[in-house]
């Protein structure tokens, strides 16, 4: 499946787009796309707020693990394409701002991890996957590219391999040739 939303922010003369490509039970691959009218940089962040009950496993620059016990399951977020400069893993934060709280009501605050990819540019993607697995130990290796054009992403695990490719002209979208 593929979902899309655009949103303008006048404040910074800014375009976003957010797509969501996903196969049931299997991943959701997200693709942010960042336009700029002017020529100033900017340091775009795509941010994930996990459950305060997911435990970090592994941790390195373009894949992340955690545990989640309530489910019995492995969560990898993988920078497939390599599209971030910077990642920052937080968790109950309070300076310089507030980032990795969960708040289930009113008053009550429990640190959770958040993640955010980066990247500084002018018109950048930033490509993340996210897979549930019963395999805490996966390898990944990606290739592709995404523009506000297409997007061509495609993978390999220890398990499986998929990808996704979508025009956004003809809002076609289709796997990768195995």
């Amino acid at each position: 499946g593929v979902a899309s939303a655009t949103a303008y922010r006048p404040k910074f003369d800014l375009e976003h787009t957010r797509n969501l490509f996903f196969k049931k039970k299997e991943w959701v691959l997200i693709v942010d796309s960042f336009e700029k009218d002017n020529s100033r940089r900017f340091e775009y962040k795509q941010w994930f707020h996990l459950t305060p009950e997911a435990e970090l496993i592994k941790d390195n620059h373009q894949h992340m693990v955690f545990y989640l016990p309530s489910m019995a399951k492995y969560l990898h977020m993988v920078d497939i394409i390599s599209t971030s400069d910077r990642r920052v893993l937080v968790k109950g934060q309070k300076e310089p701002e507030l980032q990795g709280w969960f708040s289930p009501h009113y008053e009550v605050a429990i640190p959770n991890y958040a993640v955010g990819f980066s990247r500084l540019g002018q018109e950048e993607n930033i490509a993340t996957l996210l897979v549930l697995s019963d395999h805490g130990q996966l390898v990944f290796s990606g290739e592709g590219k995404a523009s506000s054009k297409d997007i061509s992403i495609c993978w390999k695990s220890d398990v499986a391999a998929d990808g996704v490719t979508f025009n956004f002209d003809t809002k076609r979208v289709s796997g990768c040739a195995e």
